[in-house]
């Protein structure tokens, strides 16, 4: 053969034997899972297309209790934002390349009442998302699970009439594919004796909690429930009175210290972050970031920013109107630096606790009939996201 000369038999005979590789690849599903178990969420939602095989292997149970074994505490990637005064949302992904989603709405499970007219995302909680939904009558609401990246969806069964104060999802990766959702209200008038029911995946049904009727202060907020260490806590909005949290594998309701709280303008971010329980009082002066390991140690003072230092690395026409709105603490999925996501008039933009420093993220329209100054989104609806393969059942 004259060398450099083009020879189709070769070329036919290497891409047959391509061919067979693929082909013998394809069919050994030991190998194909071990390399799919390798891959991030977004990837293997995208490769369910690549055969009607692959897409069973991927959905199954089985794979993905695998993969959140494999891949127990994902990054966050990214934050869901409720416009002010609307069911719509949008996602702002915290990556190299940041961008504010079109606005778009949850979708309705076929099983939702004929009233119903959307659904409210009230938590997010491990890659999975809590939903309540949105009726054009008053009387009790419907309960959901959804999975934005399996698409999978649950409807929960109806409890007992109760005046709702605060639903909460505690669901742990480690622990697929249960978990449990933990409901608080009352029954008639009282506005301190609560009663508290749990839903299980496992049995498919709520149980009422034994220790009902049981008293904690008034100023305990359990509409801003965060699941941690296999536990629903819940914190006073006064740092002078006990926080508490629901032990939810030993049904327990016990006490804990509360944050130290100076702001007067309610509730700052209550969320979790790198495996810490933290809170974020956010006053006019300054963001004080607190953090929990243990209920032992107690809550310390890792992060005191002031505002004027923040909003002073913005361009001058973010600063004029003084507004701004913390929505979550998170650590970036790409470069992995501890932020505070904020919102500012026109933008948001993350503020890296331990370089001092801002990012813009991504700029913000206003819609018709908005003041210039006005915010978008606030921190009561702003819910980190971390993609998993959760499947719920």
């Amino acid at each position: 053969m004259i060398k450099g000369k083009y020879c189709p038999k070769i070329k036919r005979k290497k891409i047959e034997s391509m061919a067979m590789q693929a082909e013998l690849l394809a069919a050994n599903d030991d190998l194909v899972m071990e390399l799919l178990l390798r891959l991030p969420p977004k990837s293997l939602a995208r490769f369910k297309s690549v055969s009607t095989h692959w897409h069973s292997l991927i959905s199954s149970v089985y794979f993905s209790c695998l993969h959140g074994l494999r891949h127990p505490t994902n990054p966050i990637s990214g934050v869901f934002l409720r416009a002010s005064s609307s069911n719509h949302y949008h996602f702002l992904p915290l990556s190299d390349r940041p961008y504010l989603s079109s606005q778009f709405s949850i979708p309705l499970p076929s099983s939702s009442p004929p009233l119903a007219t959307g659904l409210r995302i009230l938590q997010s909680c491990d890659g999975l998302l809590l939903c309540r939904s949105v009726e054009m009558t008053i009387g009790p609401r419907d309960y959901s699970i959804y999975n934005p990246v399996s698409k999978f969806f649950k409807a929960l069964p109806r409890f007992k009439p109760l005046r709702v104060l605060g639903v909460t999802l505690a669901f742990d990766s480690d622990k697929l594919p249960h978990y449990h959702v933990v409901c608080v209200g009352n029954v008639g008038h009282s506005d301190s004796n609560y009663r508290i029911v749990v839903y299980s995946s496992s049995t498919g049904c709520w149980k009422e909690w034994i220790g009902n009727d049981f008293y904690v202060p008034y100023e305990v907020v359990f509409s801003n429930g965060v699941n941690w260490k296999g536990a629903v806590h819940w914190i006073a909005a006064a740092s002078r009175n006990d926080s508490v949290y629901f032990d939810v594998e030993n049904e327990r309701l016990c006490k804990m210290a509360s944050p130290p709280m100076c702001s007067r303008r309610g509730l700052g971010t209550f969320n979790v972050c790198d495996g810490k329980l933290c809170y974020v009082d956010a006053n006019v002066q300054f963001f004080r970031v607190y953090a929990m390991e243990n209920y032992e140690a107690g809550w310390s003072l890792r992060y005191n920013v002031e505002i004027d230092g923040v909003m002073g690395h913005l361009p001058k026409a973010s600063v004029e109107n003084y507004s701004q709105s913390l929505l979550c603490l998170a650590r970036e999925e790409g470069e992995g630096k501890l932020v505070m996501v904020v919102h500012a008039p026109g933008k948001i933009f993350a503020y890296d606790l331990e370089g001092r420093n801002c990012k813009k993220l991504c700029d913000v329209e206003l819609g018709k009939g908005d003041a210039p100054g006005n915010l978008l989104f606030s921190g009561f609806d702003a819910y980190p996201y971390a993609a998993s393969l959760a499947f719920v059942r």
